[in-house]
């Protein structure tokens, strides 16, 4: 069907107002496109000449000359590092507050333009509808500024090769840190793909490809951010001599003289193990470094009374790795110790002690035997140079601890190895840092009259929180002089009180009294810490096999020679106990149960001496007991540990120890067993040291064994005690504690040691089966002993083990009468060992010299 198109109609409207043409409008018509034309032509070119200009030299821009997609790429939320914002960061001097510090960014010309604003550096959004001209404007940098940013990230590239941009097109390079782009070698990430527009998204933000490449790059470039040391790891693994240390510092010094020289080679990587959590930091491999902030007063004041006190102030700050004692004479060879020793001992004062820390790091050593360390150069040479015997703990050795302390530059002296040993103590300490706190501490200490106290006392006066009234006023810079305080409202005010405050870490106050000082001082803590609290382990840890016996005697000797005994410190008093009187205060402890076990001292006192010792009868041991040992109690310590975990059915622990008020430094306690192929366990007192008391026995294996238990006691005053084993035992052991040779006392000592009822087990005598009874003789008394009941089914007796009374004449024990095997009878014996001393022992009186050793 045809149709036939008709002409339009105009509107009536249109046709009612239609007006002729006038003669110029054709002509300002065309002109006009013309014009527009020539516009767009114009601005095509100059368009691309940028573009190709910018393509073809990326890094000699005059100008930067964004576009606004690529203002937007380089805008970041405050959360992401950019080098923008870690740039400006350093520019003015951390008046923005930015997470990161990136000093890889080689873009260059954002990076020192002075009108950038927090907007622009957090990501406001706000920021990011800015004009194209005014995103031009904030990226016009001046010639001079972008060469000083290529230079550096130049010299970025040189540090850091595998975080380099060189080589990569110009996207990206301006405004994109350079932690966020491809590594050397690898291509640059591809632009988004288009998304179809029937899937209801629209495109991806410029941002998106970024924080791709931030996802595939921006683990390796992180850790290579962190280029410094945290300060705590200047003191870490070095040598710290526990003999002349003290944690609250030295008087004249005011810093531990116990650190001494680097003993390990730390390594350093940029990688997830050798850079802290915040990646803020470089911690060494093997090792952990962590920022802390924590300033504190303790909350209670000490009151020193004995040097016993003194030591476990000075433990609080410096002990081994799980918190005991570093041993005998710790510390005593300081000068605060010393100083503190005359005080003691004139009993004319009496001194309290408060303090304060300030704690900004925490560092810390791999604790695995596998882990295997490297040493510094001298350390390394001077352990090759060292000997593998120590010649100072031979029996007649040409140089002892007196002569020593009077001349070591005697030929006797010199000739033997032990100036060698003293020198490599001197030089590297007798223990290393494991662990430490760094940061500040201050350290209080009032020293007042005794007369003083003991009125103050008397009137009920809690002299301790008296003092720390004082204390915390002077700490928080109350108006008081430094050495009294006439003006305190407490109950102080009228007494005469010396005041000292020992400081460490930090720059040091200059009026502990005022309270900015104080302020200052903590503030300077964060970048001048030093050690205030210390884990330390034994150095023979890292010495060579062969040289760790030799060492551990070489401490031995640089103990008493450079440290203060306790036999010093009764000669400044003029009078010193016999060992007797030492023994009578002593608290006796005999535990029995299944391993691993422990015995506990009581309150407010510590371990003296002692062992440990498991058993078993019920079965056959194989090797001889090559497992089964005896051990001695570690002085110091609030307990004594048993011996391992259970070996092998019917396995059960003994635990016999004396505690007392402090550690008695002039005990030295010995063990010796037999190993394999061996008859006799020998056991040798240190130099200069004899017997006191001890004791040895030798032990079976087997159900009937126990029957054969065979027990003798050491001689006080020798230097040397043995025991033998016997056809039915397999096994010996010694245990015995060796002091000072001018001990007074020492001689009138007698050991004695008996087996008793030994066979068959009756279990129809309950608690009277057999009997052991150690008695001394007429004019003698018991100081300590023990008496004990072996089992072939130990756990059964464990209540058949007991304590010696002190000040009686015999100590006995009766069997526990047990009876457990069907088809066969049990075996058991008795048997015990008391140590005895004649009765009105008189004190001595000795005149040493102490201070030849000083």
């Amino acid at each position: 069907m045809d149709r036939t198109l008709s002409p339009p109609v105009e509107h009536a409207s249109r046709a009612g107002s239609y007006l002729p043409k006038l003669p110029f409008a054709g002509l300002f018509k065309a002109g006009f496109k013309v014009a527009c034309l020539l516009v767009g032509v114009t601005l095509c070119v100059v368009q691309i000449l940028l573009l190709d200009a910018a393509g073809s030299k990326p890094y000699e821009q005059k100008h930067a000359g964004l576009s606004y997609r690529s203002f937007w790429r380089s805008i970041r939320p405050h959360h992401v590092p950019t080098a923008i914002a870690g740039s400006l960061a350093q520019m003015k001097d951390d008046e923005f507050d930015f997470d990161w510090d990136d000093e890889e960014y080689d873009g260059g010309n954002a990076a020192d333009d002075e009108q950038s604003t927090d907007a622009e550096s957090d990501g406001d959004p706000d920021a990011l509808t800015m004009t194209k001209q005014d995103s031009t404007n904030a990226f016009n940098v001046n010639e001079k500024s972008y060469v000083s940013t290529t230079q550096n990230a130049r010299q970025s590239e040189q540090d850091f090769p595998t975080s380099s941009t060189s080589g990569f097109s110009n996207f990206g390079n301006v405004g994109t840190p350079a932690w966020a782009r491809p590594g050397r070698g690898e291509a640059a990430p591809e632009p988004p793909a288009p998304v179809n527009s029937s899937s209801g998204q629209g495109p991806e933000p410029a941002f998106g490809a970024l924080r791709r490449s931030i996802d595939a790059s921006a683990p390796e470039s992180m850790y290579t951010r962190a280029v410094e040391t945290a300060p705590a790891t200047n003191f870490l693994g070095v040598g710290y001599d526990s003999i002349k240390g003290n944690p609250i510092g030295d008087p004249d010094m005011m810093v531990d003289p116990g650190l001494r020289s680097p003993i390990i080679v730390f390594s350093f990587q940029q990688d997830p193990d050798g850079v802290t959590n915040d990646l803020n930091y470089l911690q060494p491999l093997g090792a952990f470094t962590r920022p802390f902030s924590a300033c504190r007063q303790s909350e209670n004041v000490n009151e020193l009374d004995t040097l016993s006190d003194y030591q476990k102030v000075l433990s609080v700050d410096a002990a081994l790795h799980g918190g005991d004692s570093l041993g005998i004479n710790s510390f005593s060879g300081s000068t605060g110790y010393k100083e503190f020793a005359q005080d003691v001992s004139s009993k004319a004062n009496k001194s309290f002690m408060l303090k304060t820390y300030c704690i900004r790091y925490e560092a810390g050593l791999a604790q695995t035997d596998s882990f295997k360390w490297n040493y510094t150069l001298a350390f390394d040479d001077a352990v090759a140079h060292l000997p593998v015997t120590f010649d100072g703990n031979e029996r007649d050795t040409p140089c002892s601890v007196q002569q020593w302390r009077a001349d070591h530059m005697a030929d006797g002296c010199q000739q033997t190895n032990i100036p060698i040993w003293m020198a490599f103590i001197e030089q590297f300490g007798t223990h290393y840092t494991a662990r430490l706190y760094a940061g500040g501490k201050m350290t209080y200490q009032v020293t007042m009259k005794s007369s003083d106290v003991k009125a103050l006392k008397k009137k009920g006066v809690d002299v301790k929180a008296e003092v720390k009234l004082m204390l915390g006023g002077f700490s928080a810079g109350a108006s008081s002089q430094v050495k009294t305080n006439q003006d305190s409202a407490s109950q102080l005010r009228s007494l005469n009180v010396e005041k000292e405050a020992l400081v460490i870490g930090g720059k040091p106050p200059a009026d502990v009294s005022d309270p900015k000082a104080i302020a200052a001082w903590a503030n300077s803590v964060d970048a001048l810490p030093m050690p205030v609290k210390l884990e330390l382990l034994p150095l023979q840890n890292l010495l060579p096999e062969d040289k760790r016996e030799a060492f551990t005697h070489a401490v031995t000797y640089y103990s008493k020679a450079f440290g203060m005994s306790a036999m010093d410190v009764q000669s400044l008093e003029g009078t010193a106990r016999s060992i007797q009187d030492v023994l009578k205060d002593v608290t006796q402890i005999a535990w029995a149960g299944a391993p691993p076990g422990y015995a506990r001292c009581p309150r407010e006192q510590v371990v003296l001496f002692g062992f440990a010792m498991r058993f078993n009868f019920k079965v056959t041991i194989s090797n001889n007991l090559a497992n089964y040992h005896i051990a001695p109690c570690t002085a110091g310590r609030e307990k004594c540990d048993g011996i391992g975990a259970e070996e092998a059915a019917g396995d059960d622990e003994r635990i016999y120890m004396a505690c007392g008020p402090e550690v008695v430094n002039e005990f030295y306690q010995v063990v010796a067993e037999t190993e394999a192929g061996e008859n006799v366990a020998v056991a040798t007192c240190p130099e200069d040291t004899v017997i006191a008391f001890g004791f040895g026995i030798s032990i079976g294996t087997g159900f009937y064994s126990s029957e054969n238990t065979q027990v003798e006691p050491c001689t006080a005053g020798q230097t040397r005690c043995t025991k033998a084993r016997t056809s039915n035992t397999v096994k010996s052991y010694v245990w015995m504690v060796c002091a000072e040779k001018s001990f007074p006392g020492i001689a009138q000592l007698n050991n004695i040691a008996e087996v008793g009822t030994r066979g068959k087990a009756n279990s129809r005598m309950k608690n009277t089966d057999g009997i052991v009874n150690v008695s001394c003789g007429a004019d003698e008394r018991t100081l300590l002993g023990l008496a004990l009941e072996v089992h072939t089914h130990m756990p059964s007796v464990r209540k058949a083990f007991k304590v010696c009374t002190h000040d009686s004449n015999s100590c006995a024990l009766n069997g526990a009468g047990e009876q457990l095997t069907v088809l066969y009878v049990d075996r058991h014996a008795l048997f015990g060992w008391a140590l005895c001393g004649r009765r009105h022992e008189e004190k001595s009186h000795v005149a040493s010299d102490i201070s030849k050793g000083a």
